[in-house]
C-alpha cells in the first residue's frame, strides 16, 4: 500500500496523533528532570525510504541516533512493527544531555557515558509517547526494545539501518522534532519506520474521520 496520496485531512489526523505523544513525552522528561521540557513535531511528510536520509541532511554531518524496534503482539502471536529513529546533531544531542543531567552544557561533540545513557532514556521516553498515542488505532499491544545508540556520520549511521529494512519498508514517516529546555530550542529527526502496520494505522485514521465526517452531516 502506498501512501504518497494522503490527504490533507488524513495528514492533519496523523499529525494530532503524534502532537499527543509529543504531550506524553513533554509530561515525561518534565518529571523525570524537574525542568520544563517541552516536545513537539513542528512538521511531518510520508517520504519513500530510500530518501529519508537526504532529508535530514549533509552524509558527513555527525549525528546520534537512538534506535528502537517495536514488536506487536496479537492473539498470542508475535510479528514486528515498526522501527523508531531519534537523529539529532551530536554536539545538540551532548548539550540536551547535559541539560537534562542538571549539568552546563559544554558545546562538547563527544558523548560520555552519562551522556549516552541519557539520551536512550530520551528515545526511550519518546518512543514509549508515541507508542501509546498509536496503540489505540492499531488495536495491538506493542513492545518496545531497549534503545541502541549510534554517532557518527550520517550516512555511515543511516546506511545500514536503510539497508536492513528495504525488503520490508516502503515509506517512512519523517519529523521534524523539537525539544525546549528552559528556552534553549534543540531540533532533530524522529522517523518511524512501519513494516506492515502503516496501512491499519491510515485505514483506522481515515475510518475515524468518515465517523467525524457522518457526525457533522
Amino acid at each position: 500500500m502506498k501512501f504518497k496520496n494522503l490527504t490533507p485531512l488524513e495528514l492533519d489526523a496523523l499529525m494530532e496523533i503524534s502532537s499527543i505523544g509529543a504531550g506524553h513525552a513533554s509530561i515525561a522528561l518534565s518529571s523525570l528532570t524537574d525542568k520544563k521540557i517541552e516536545v513537539s513535531f513542528p512538521w511531518m511528510e510520508v517520504c519513500p525510504l530510500e530518501t529519508v536520509t537526504s532529508k535530514m541532511g549533509r552524509p558527513e554531518k555527525e549525528i546520534t541516533n537512538i534506535y528502537l524496534h517495536i514488536d506487536g503482539t496479537s492473539l498470542d502471536n508475535q510479528f514486528e512493527v515498526c522501527s523508531l529513529l531519534l537523529v539529532l546533531p551530536v554536539k545538540d544531542a551532548a548539550t540536551l544531555a547535559k541539560i537534562l543531567q542538571g549539568e552546563e552544557a559544554t558545546g562538547a561533540e563527544e558523548l560520555s557515558d552519562m551522556d549516552r545513557s541519557t539520551l536512550m532514556e530520551i528515545g526511550n521516553i519518546l518512543a514509549g509517547s508515541y507508542l501509546s498515542a498509536i496503540a489505540e488505532y492499531l488495536n495491538l499491544s506493542l513492545v518496545e526494545s531497549l534503545p541502541a545508540l549510534a554517532a557518527d556520520m550520517l550516512d555511515s549511521v543511516m546506511d545500514p539501518i536503510i539497508a536492513q529494512h528495504a525488503c520490508d519498508v516502503e515509506n517512512a514517516l519523517l519529523f521534524n522534532t523539537r525539544f525546549l529546555v528552559e528556552g534553549l530550542e534543540i531540533t532533530g529527526h524522529f522517523v518511524v519506520l512501519f513494516y506492515s502496520h502503516m496501512g491499519v494505522l491510515i485505514k483506522n485514521v481515515r475510518y475515524l474521520l468518515e465517523m467525524e465526517e457522518k457526525k457533522d452531516d
